[in-house]
């Protein structure tokens, strides 16, 4: 038997405590070293509800220097941003493989596995055999596999042949999720992506050698204009242009903002929240010097806002699509590991299941070799009578749904050309039927709103002329019974029958029927 385990957080302590990152720790640090753990939280000083990037720009908008997140600069050193609670150490940096201090910097932690988070997963992993893991992510659309330290080492057949085989899982993985989503995203081995130390993909495979994946489901941030650069190398970060990763399939989204404020007008703003161009400190880019901000002159200040930078606020409009998406791609990454995929029908426990292309169990509607069939939330292919969406269905004994005329239960019901079963008044090659409120189709006499009709032994309606229980009957064009007139040399009473041998006012009907005249 297979377990599949879930962890939905690693962290959750963080993610309550954390205002805008939540990977991180909830271990505050000390980032800037003078003493006391996150005394510059990041501020919204432009006023927009976005935490934005600050960037100083020439007349042509070129980036010149990096200022830092907006911040009041609480901790007085001129840098903005410098010690938020954003300076947690990030887990997924803090695994006790490849760790090392030039690797580590601040974010990986004071030394392998030092947090308690990290500690709590790789001691699952020490204690349960696994063969594949998967951790999820947002950031870009990617799915990515080993290494993230390095290359793949082409001397090492065995470890060839073995990251081969994730990359094409990673690849079918990529197409599952592609075609669910409806979006696009890229396969690659985490180095080739950036390269990383210290982190689970690396920890799982290089330490207890499980094959381990992570797919990052959705971009946070950016702009929707941009895409990935598939030959992108570890070098890529030097070159800022290349920090716009992320292909958009939705033209709509308003996932992030980008401004160029005159430079005169954020010095305002700054004034309004406490700061001075004269004490807020720049890195220059040419020079890597740092300055003021007065002494950079810029013409701009470059605004560069992502919900990625707000804590947990960018919802996805297709979240639902995501999440499906995310366990299409699993359950493809289980088949490929386990070695089997089952497509198609599928009997097990006595009950049949349907599999798609990706060995992924259907459920719902599902239209099969020209027949539609039913699946129910787990799965399990219906029989008989279904009921959804508000309406009714009938299966047959093999599960197909039917159309047209259908015997079950000892009545008749007919089932419309999309298989929903009718009430009231249906017309069927040429005949009126009526089915009740539970479907069934009627025979005899029927009250339909007031007035009756009649259905023969076959449930069509009639009429004219009906012989039924021993009296004639006249049933309208409509088939509405007729009742208290004249049919021709007819008379029906009130109870519809036809009058004979008897006075109708002056007029008399004989045993037939028919109006006896000069009587």
């Amino acid at each position: 038997m297979k377990y599949i385990y879930i962890i939905p957080i690693l962290n959750p302590d963080s993610h309550d405590i954390f205002e805008y990152f939540v990977r991180g720790t909830s271990q505050l640090l000390d980032k800037n070293g003078d003493g006391i753990p996150s005394n510059d939280l990041y501020a919204d000083i432009t006023g927009d509800e976005w935490i934005g990037y600050l960037y100083t720009t020439d007349e042509s908008k070129t980036r010149t220097g990096d200022i830092g997140y907006e911040s009041k600069d609480l901790d007085g050193n001129g840098w903005l941003g410098d010690d938020s609670w954003a300076s947690g150490y990030d887990i997924n940096r803090n695994f006790d493989f490849q760790w090392a201090p030039e690797h580590a910097g601040i974010s990986g932690g004071l030394s392998a596995a030092s947090e308690i988070e990290t500690q709590h997963i790789q001691n699952f992993l020490k204690e349960t055999p696994l063969d594949a893991l998967v951790t999820v992510h947002t950031g870009i659309q990617a799915v990515l596999y080993p290494w993230g330290y390095r290359d793949t080492d082409q001397s090492n057949p065995e470890e060839v042949a073995d990251i081969e085989f994730m990359a094409n899982t990673a690849e079918k993985m990529r197409k599952a999720i592609e075609q669910t989503t409806e979006r696009n995203y890229y396969v690659s081995n985490s180095y080739h992506d950036y390269q990383t130390y210290s982190e689970l993909l690396d920890y799982a495979y290089g330490v207890h050698g499980i094959h381990t994946y992570t797919m990052e489901v959705i971009c946070e941030g950016y702009d929707e204009s941009v895409s990935y650069k598939p030959d992108r190398n570890p070098d890529a970060y030097e070159n800022p242009e290349n920090f716009d990763i992320c292909l958009w399939n939705d033209p709509k989204w308003e996932g992030s903002r980008k401004e160029y404020i005159p430079y005169e007008d954020f010095v305002e703003i700054m004034e309004k929240n406490g700061l001075s161009p004269e004490t807020v400190k720049v890195v220059d880019r040419t020079t890597k010097e740092e300055k003021t901000l007065s002494e950079m002159k810029p013409a701009y200040i470059y605004v560069s806002s992502s919900e990625r930078n707000q804590r947990g606020t960018y919802v996805a409009e297709d979240q639902d699509k995501l999440v499906e998406g995310a366990k299409n791609a699993f359950l493809e990454m289980v088949s490929a590991e386990n070695g089997e995929k089952v497509v198609g029908w599928k009997a097990i426990d006595g009950k049949w299941y349907y599999f798609n292309e990706y060995g992924v169990m259907e459920t719902g509607w599902v239209s099969v070799d020209g027949h539609w069939y039913y699946f129910n939330e787990y799965g399990v292919m219906e029989n008989g009578w279904v009921f959804v969406d508000g309406h009714w269905y009938y299966m047959d004994q093999w599960g197909a749904m039917e159309t047209g005329w259908v015997f079950a239960d000892g009545h008749w019901y007919y089932m419309d050309q999309w298989g929903a079963m009718r009430t009231g008044w249906v017309s069927v090659d040429g005949h009126w039927y009526y089915m009740d409120q539970w479907g069934a189709m009627r025979t005899g006499w029927v009250s339909v709103g007031g007035y009756w009709y009649y259905m023969d032994q076959w449930g069509a309606m009639q009429t004219g002329w009906v012989f039924v229980d021993a009296y004639w009957y006249y049933l309208n064009s409509d088939g509405s019974m007729a009742a208290s007139q004249w049919i021709g040399d007819y008379y029906v009473q009130a109870d519809g029958a036809m009058a004979t041998n008897t006075w109708i006012d002056r007029y008399y009907v004989d045993a037939s029927g028919r109006w006896v005249k000069n009587a």
